[in-house]
Parts: C-alpha cells; sequence; structure tokens
C-alpha cells in the first residue's frame, strides 16, 4: 500500500478495475439489470440497461452474478494480472425447472 500525500487516505496498488458485459447463453443478447456482487469484501453494482458493469477489485475476489431467471454464477479474479484494468464477457446460463402437470 502507498500513501497519498495529498489527502492522507490509503491507495492499495494492487487494486483492479474490472469491466464487462453479461450475456445470455442463449441469444448472447446482453442481460439489463443484472446484480454483480463482490462476495469478497461484500459491494457490488448493478449492470446498466446494456449488460454492462465496472467496479474496483482486489486479486482473487468472488464475483457473483445474479439475473432473475438465469442461475446464479461466479468468477474469480485471477491473482497474476499485471494491468489494473480486465474486461470480461460474462456468460449466464438459462435455469429452467420443469414441473409436473397438475
Amino acid at each position: 500500500m502507498a500513501l497519498n500525500c495529498s489527502s492522507n487516505e490509503l491507495i492499495d496498488s494492487n487494486l483492479i478495475q474490472l469491466s464487462g458485459v453479461i450475456v445470455s447463453n442463449e441469444t448472447l443478447e446482453p442481460l439489463p439489470y443484472t446484480t454483480v456482487y463482490d462476495k469478497t469484501i461484500g459491494r457490488g453494482v448493478i449492470a446498466d440497461y446494456y449488460g454492462f458493469f465496472s467496479m474496483v477489485v482486489l486479486p482473487g475476489d468472488t464475483i457473483l452474478f445474479s439475473f432473475y431467471g438465469y442461475k446464479t454464477s461466479s468468477y474469480i479474479v485471477p491473482d497474476s494480472l499485471i494491468d489494473n484494468r480486465y474486461s470480461i464477457i460474462h456468460v449466464a446460463q438459462r435455469d429452467t425447472i420443469d414441473l409436473p402437470e397438475v
């Protein structure tokens, strides 16, 4: 960690700007307003109308993606990144349940 003298805040040199798009596995259409949650630090964001999200994470963090009608899935941020920016395309799997006839 380094100390920023102008604002006396701690700045972690390991921080990564993670950006990406969440798409459906069937149509590759973006999934708007998907919940993107960093389980490791307990913070999250909501993707925009086009399925785009951007958030600050640390190497090794576990990211959860949740969208109604799709399986909740996870992604672990690689700990071997060289750059402080990383982009992904996350493919969500449809969650279908066959119910018996009544």
